[in-house]
């Protein structure tokens, strides 16, 4: 009974293993909706609030280049839209990124893996604002990024095909240009800005699905 009790042990840890031997593939995606609105009371009057609705969906794909090491590539588009109640206007802002890198894990449990991410993209966007009588351009964004990201990802299946991902946070360089068109011409400017922390409010979860591609098939 003990040694039976080993091997299954065995079995699910080298199983999660398997999914990130060489040679394996994995398809991840992510995506996330909020909407926020509400009132403001001043004792005298009641002030409505902008709606602000925000949506994201992203897909990439990894290779295991080696044990418990990939390769990762992904892109994301994001939308945000903000109805001014008072003003009668609607503001919309569309964008997307793009990014390569790398990502290692690092076992910490049958199911469950620590992993470090350097990515390094670039991203765009573009905004407008619709009014009673016209709709005016706004901002255009356009720029580049690489950060490094800890995560964590769980197999909560003894298949190991599904697994999920959470990332905390980064540290990370941006640089970004900005052209106003809403001037003639229009004005550009320039910022770089270098982020660190484990932000509990950037949290970003994903599902990956693994694929046996010639690497380790004991799973």
């Amino acid at each position: 009974m003990k040694k039976l009790l080993t091997a299954v042990i065995l079995l699910a840890s080298t199983s999660a293993f398997a999914q990130l031997s060489q040679g394996n593939l994995f398809l991840t995606g992510t995506a996330g909706i909020s909407n926020s609105s509400g009132e403001f009371d001043d004792g005298t009057s009641t002030t409505e609030l902008d709606n602000i609705k925000n949506s994201r969906f992203g897909v990439g794909a990894g290779y295991m280049l080696s044990d418990q090491f990939a390769v990762i590539g992904g892109f994301t588009m994001t939308s945000t839209v903000v109805e001014d109640p008072t003003d009668n206007t609607e503001s919309r802002t569309k964008g997307n990124s793009f990014f390569v890198g790398a990502r290692r894990y690092s076992s910490i449990g049958n199911h469950l893996y620590l992993f470090g991410e350097l990515a390094v993209g670039a991203f765009g966007s573009q905004s407008e604002t619709e009014t009673p009588t016209a709709t005016l351009k706004g901002d255009k964004v356009s720029g580049f990024f690489t950060t490094l990201s800890p995560g964590l990802t769980f197999f909560p299946t003894e298949t190991h095909r599904i697994a999920l991902d959470v990332t905390v946070g980064s540290l990370g360089y941006t640089s970004r240009t900005v052209t106003d068109r809403s001037t003639d011409p229009a004005e550009e400017s320039s910022r770089n800005t270098f982020d660190f922390g484990i932000d509990l409010t950037s949290v970003t979860f994903g599902i990956q699905v693994f694929f046996n591609a010639g690497g380790n098939s004991s799973n």
